[in-house]
């Protein structure tokens, strides 16, 4: 194996090879690729002649490339971590396939306006990455996702991945020693079933078994996904069953505005008989139908406020019509014209005039708002093949049940199934089914992982192939998908790990995984609306949304419909906007520094209205292994008499730190003695598990007066 260090313009600064008698050595090496990762991680300890340090560290250096050729297989690779051991004189080496420029890239809290194709996300969140769309096997699939928190950019492709039940690759076109490609590949799953048959005693070793019991189930509480807005309301079936569907847009003009609420929009359009639940985004897939106009007032003059025009049908490719009212439930509560605070939309076809019918019963409800509706579930739904059954909202295992019943010795009154969630973004009853049932046959069983010590690794064999493990006399051991490939060039070691899928070691359930998704689902399409109106008091006397002529604004959050409702003024929070005209004041005066410097690991800046502030970044490795309840803390973080500040205060200053952590051991800053006028407070670091040699910078920001 040979890996050739570049720079961050690829300009190749040297190699290193593992059959080396001399020069640049690598020793060590492991490569390591797993389901769920994506991209590979290559690890290895850099040996280097003694008299050749300074240029073992420059070719090292975090954020260099590497080109690594092994046989056939070209990599590339970016340098994440390095180690430099004088003694030993060796770098140890950590770098990832997908580069800083996902690793070290932030995606943000993002939410999804409609549901989208896993591409859409993937170009978002690897925007000006260098990275494109290779192979894409799920281009058919469309989700609304929604992301509350921070991440980097590689978790949030994986999240992606997850949520449309797919599986990311990241591979690398290299041209001589240039890469002149770099793709992320969205596939249904990776790896398949080339025939390969491994033997025991010849190309594999020893085999150890891991088995768990900690996802087991006899029984799935399903739920699906929230209907929404986005998608075409169910219309029929043809003679094979197959759903058609209506679409439904609302828009300022047939041409302008176009979104899935109705909300302020002067148009309704609608598309009949589509194959396909998701909506179209083209104007002129649409039958468009003006339903709102301004009021008119006294001698016919067109006022502001606007109403719903009755009798409006939409004209059907048919010459027919169909008729659209609102209403607040799936009875047809309330019926309306106008869909302000309404829950659900009827739809009534084929109809001879516009002349709509005020019988509700007259009409095919759906929901159309998501606000406060609650997952698709299996009830209602209908399949039992013998062993597998839905009862209610539960998809049950008869098999499983008597295997793993818990009154196989005690005594009960129930069967003793042992229950667990389950839960797949879908409103499709009959793909939620299928997927539910896909689940419960894995977790009806111990879950169990081979970790195989491959003598030697066939070169067509990848990560999510299956493969089959047979004896000496031919007979079949096992069968099972490649998890994990762990191999070293330098020690011609490598390790497969074999299952269904992977046990992970992170403490965290398939159960808490599946409670997160279904909070996140119920949560993704959650609107909030806040509502302003105007008036001519603190009471709210003559309320209206015409600011003209107004002395006081009111503001109404958290509500459920984006109309706002004028009937109860007392929901509203008043404020006056138009006082009395004030006196001339003063002009303003600007602080502005008069002082500011640097030294040591200290800024300062001092202003002319007598405030200091200084900052500073002191570097520190500590040990956190000493127990405190439940906790570890370290000693002194740092020596505060010798980080004192740059320029002294008057009185003991306002003080904020933070702890960034340079090796991945995040830790918390504790003060444990009080600051002076001159010199940081005392503190020290604070962990949930023990770890040696912390090592990251704490960040102070001291805040008070000079004068």
């Amino acid at each position: 194996m040979t890996v050739y260090f570049a720079d961050r313009k690829m300009n190749i600064l040297a190699c290193a090879a593992t059959g080396l008698a001399a020069g640049f050595l690598i020793r060590r090496d492991t490569k390591t690729d797993e389901i769920g990762a994506g991209a590979a991680a290559f690890s290895f300890d850099l040996v280097y002649p003694a008299d050749c340090r300074v240029r073992a560290e420059e070719i090292t250096a975090p954020g260099n490339y590497l080109l690594r050729s092994d046989g056939e297989a070209r990599e590339f690779y970016t340098i994440i971590e390095s180690e430099l051991n004088t003694d030993a004189c060796t770098v140890s080496v950590w770098a990832e396939g997908a580069g800083l420029d996902l690793l070290n890239e932030i995606a943000v809290p993002y939410e999804a306006d409609q549901a989208q194709p896993a591409a859409f996300y993937i170009e978002k969140f690897a925007y000006d990455s260098g990275f494109e769309i290779g192979r894409n096997e799920i281009s058919d699939r469309r989700r609304r996702l929604k992301w509350d928190g921070e991440c980097t950019v590689t978790e949030r492709l994986a999240s992606v991945a997850a949520q449309f039940d797919a599986e990311l690759e990241f591979s690398f076109e290299i041209k001589g020693l240039r890469v002149v490609h770099k793709y992320i590949h969205l596939l249904k799953r990776r790896g398949g079933d080339y025939g390969v048959r491994l033997r025991r005693g010849i190309e594999v070793g020893n085999i150890s078994v891991r088995r768990s019991a900690e996802n087991l189930a006899t029984a799935l509480k399903v739920t699906g996904g929230v209907p929404q807005g986005a998608q075409g309301i169910h219309a029929y079936d043809d003679a094979n069953g197959k759903p058609y569907y209506t679409w439904v847009k609302y828009a300022d003009s047939p041409t302008a505005g176009m979104t899935d609420r109705a909300a302020g929009k002067d148009y309704i359009g609608l598309a009949y008989g589509k194959p396909d639940s998701s909506e179209s985004e083209k104007y002129s897939d649409y039958t468009w139908t003006k339903v709102r106009r301004n009021k008119t007032g006294v001698n016919g003059q067109p006022l502001k406020t606007m109403e719903y025009i009755p009798d409006t049908g939409v004209l059907q490719p048919n010459g027919k019509y169909t008729w659209v009212k609102y209403a607040d439930n799936s009875a047809g509560g309330n019926l309306s014209d106008s869909p302000a605070g309404k829950r659900y939309i009827g739809l009534a076809y084929d109809k001879p005039s516009r002349t709509e019918s005020a019988r509700a019963a007259d009409y095919h409800w759906s929901l159309i708002k998501g606000d406060d509706a609650q997952p698709v579930t299996l009830r209602g739904y209908v399949y039992d093949d013998g062993d597998f059954f839905l009862e209610g909202t539960f998809l049950k295992s008869r098999e499983a049940v008597r295997k793993w019943s818990r009154y196989l010795w005690e005594n009960g009154t129930y069967t003793g199934h042992l229950m667990r969630t389950f839960s797949y973004n879908t409103t499709d009853q009959a793909e939620l089914c299928a997927r539910a049932l896909e689940a419960l046959r894995r977790q009806r069983e111990i879950q169990v992982n081979y970790e195989i010590e491959l003598r030697a690794l066939p070169e067509n064999v990848r990560v999510g192939d299956t493969v089959s493990i047979v004896d000496s006399d031919g007979a079949l051991y096992l069968s099972a998908r490649v998890l994990r490939l762990e191999s070293s060039a330098a020690d011609n070691v490598h390790t497969a790990t074999l299952g269904d899928y992977l046990i992970r070691d992170d403490g965290i359930s398939e159960r808490l995984h599946a409670l997160a998704d279904q909070v996140e689902q119920m949560t993704a399409n959650r609107a909030v609306f806040t509502w302003i109106a105007y008036a001519d008091d603190a009471y709210g006397s003559e309320i209206t949304t015409d600011p003209s002529g107004k002395d006081y604004i009111g503001v109404a959050v958290n509500r459920a419909v984006p109309d706002a409702d004028l009937s109860d003024p007392s929901v509203f929070a008043w404020s006056r906007i138009k006082g009395e005209q004030g006196i001339q004041g003063e002009p303003g005066i600007s602080a502005a520094a008069c002082d500011s410097g640097a030294g040591g690991v200290w800024t300062y800046e001092k202003y002319e209205d007598g405030r200091l502030r200084c900052v500073g970044r002191i570097p520190v490795c500590t040990d956190v292994n000493a127990a405190f309840g439940n906790m570890y803390q370290s000693g002194p973080a740092f020596d505060a008499a010798s980080y004192a500040y740059p320029a002294a205060f008057a009185g003991t200053p306002a003080v904020h730190l933070t702890f960034a952590a340079a090796d991945h051991q995040a830790a918390q800053v504790w003060l444990s003695g009080a600051g002076t006028e001159t010199q940081p407070p005392d503190c020290l670091l604070v962990r949930p598990v023990s770890a040696s040699a912390v090592t990251g910078t704490i960040s102070v920001t001291a805040e008070g007066r000079w004068r």
